[in-house]
């Protein structure tokens, strides 16, 4: 939760760098809207929301700059304390430290590729097309790169806000 909901944002000046390096021209010029506070900040990226020119509201999630060197550092960190714990506690080995962290390491990068979180979802909603009452949101692919993914805006109520649920009637 902590790694969710209690992370510093990165500040709008760096946010909008970010953007106009990714697309080559300011945040101006992409969205008719942008807002400058985001609606979530989390360890990996942080999301905002905004309005495309042709009137759509969306979320935009930019991965936080420098991220990708900052988990490199850590996991480099956990391989050696993985073969530290193989090394001195033999009795660790049956549980694959070393193991763990290679999949938790390939894990890790596959979703700091929102180009692939994007075709992820774009499986999920055609998977899903079908089934009445669920709705997955569209991706904005002329938006997204591997470092920022657009989707539709869709408003929600976080599934551990029990009191918000409960007014709403929902289970």
């Amino acid at each position: 939760q902590k790694l969710q909901d209690q992370v510093p944002p990165v500040p709008i000046d760096e946010i909008k760098e970010l953007i106009k390096n990714q697309f080559n021209k300011p945040v101006s010029e992409i969205f008719k809207t942008f807002a400058e506070e985001p609606e979530a900040a989390a360890s990996i990226a942080q999301c905002h929301r905004a309005r495309t020119f042709e009137g759509d509201d969306v979320a935009v999630k930019i991965k936080r700059p420098g991220i990708k060197e900052v988990i490199i550092k850590d996991l480099v960190i956990l391989f050696e304390l993985a073969a530290v714990a193989e090394k001195y506690f033999p009795e660790l080995k049956i549980l694959n430290p070393k193991g763990v962290i290679e999949e938790f390491a390939l894990s890790i990068q596959y979703e700091l590729d929102f180009l692939k979180e994007g075709r992820n979802i774009e499986a999920f909603r055609k998977y899903f097309q079908n089934e009445t009452g669920i709705h997955i949101m569209n991706v904005y692919w002329k938006l997204c790169t591997e470092n920022i993914l657009t989707m539709e805006y869709v408003d929600g109520i976080k599934a551990d806000d029990f009191e918000k649920l409960k007014k709403k009637n929902m289970d």
